[in-house]
């Protein structure tokens, strides 16, 4: 008798585990992939920007040049050509003030990235995402800024017709205050959903000191490519980034 009751009850077992699958199949998505589980992420000081290899400096595509960052109490901070006025630098007139670098190796699509930023009242800081590049030269790309009253995700697609060499479109934005020369952590997260899921598209997820600032997802994504580090329109720094993928 014993032998039977054991047989029942691991036939509806078996029964109860075919369809809580079949519901998750037919009702629920599957749990998205997370970007880099299990493993340590890449930590870049404000050094290596300037001493690795994994690094290079890099320009808006509208400028002829940009400008290298100096290292100033463990920060990479942004620089400009002696000389230039505030209002120079604050407009990026032809690039003064604009620092960007670039990790040599293209992320894929899936990452998680973080950085310690510092602005004042002019200007912007942040990440450059998913960049193509001609020569030392960004093309289409996402940037996402803070700045002291707030964070912006903005597309960029280059084009040879423009004035900018391309078009910014601003995808999302979050209206916040941030004190000048005050530390804030920048954490980006990136997913993707396929035809076959709901809300499908590219997805970007924007933490600011862990509070969740602003997600969209962009049905029409550029393809994986470069990430780096943009500083610029006042006096802007880096102290480290974290990335996982």
């Amino acid at each position: 008798m014993k032998k039977v009751w054991a047989m029942v009850l691991l036939v509806a077992a078996l029964v109860l585990a075919a369809s809580g699958s079949a519901g998750a199949q037919e009702g629920k998505p599957a749990a998205a992939k997370v970007a880099g589980v299990g493993k340590e992420p890449e930590v870049f000081l404000a050094s290596d920007f300037l001493n690795s290899e994994k690094w290079a400096p890099l320009r808006e595509p509208r400028f002829a040049r940009g400008y290298p960052g100096r290292l100033d109490n463990g920060y990479l901070i942004n620089t400009a050509p002696p000389g230039a006025a505030p209002e120079e630098i604050k407009g990026l007139k032809d690039g003064a003030g604009l620092t960007i670098y670039g990790r040599r190796e293209p992320l894929p699509l899936r990452f998680e990235l973080s950085g310690t930023f510092q602005v004042d009242n002019d200007s912007a800081a942040g990440f450059v995402l998913n960049a193509g590049l001609e020569k030392d030269a960004l093309t289409s790309h996402y940037l996402l800024l803070i700045y002291h009253g707030g964070i912006n995700l903005w597309k960029y697609t280059f084009s040879d017709a423009s004035k900018d060499k391309g078009d910014y479109l601003k995808l999302a934005w979050c209206d916040r205050k941030l004190q000048p020369d005050t530390d804030y952590t920048l954490k980006v997260v990136t997913g993707f959903c396929g035809q076959n899921e709901r809300g499908h598209g590219y997805t970007i997820s924007v933490f600011v000191n862990d509070d969740h600032a602003l997600g969209v997802t962009d049905p029409a994504p550029f393809p994986p490519g470069t990430m780096g580090i943009w500083l610029g329109e006042g006096l802007a720094k880096v102290k480290e980034i974290k990335l996982k993928h």
